[in-house]
């Protein structure tokens, strides 16, 4: 888990897809078969990325780390997408006039 928590933080592709293929026995282990299924899944589609987009943005995804977000220019400051989709979410639902209607 901290490899993985390492790998989103700095934006490093090849430690992230190792620690996806590391944690699917764990899930099998836990009875969480969905996740297992969607690793699966997800390893199959990101393995064969190099050919459905073009080398320009692959190259960017997996060696510039462009599969996460980044606040800042910190080394430790990379999110995954959903985390930051919920975290702003959150914000604006806890903000005065934010999105919480009825």
């Amino acid at each position: 888990m901290k490899f993985f928590l390492y790998a989103e933080r700095t934006g490093q592709w090849k430690l992230h897809l190792q620690c996806i293929t590391r944690m699917i026995p764990y899930f099998h282990a836990s009875g969480h078969m969905a996740y297992a299924k969607a690793a699966r899944l997800y390893l199959q589609q990101m393995n064969s990325l190099q050919t459905t987009v073009s080398e320009t943005e692959y190259k960017q995804f997996t060696e510039n780390g462009y599969f996460i977000v980044r606040r800042t220019d910190l080394f430790w400051g990379g999110n995954v997408s959903d985390q930051t989709n919920e975290e702003d979410l959150m914000r604006h639902f806890k903000s005065p006039g934010g999105m919480t209607h009825g």
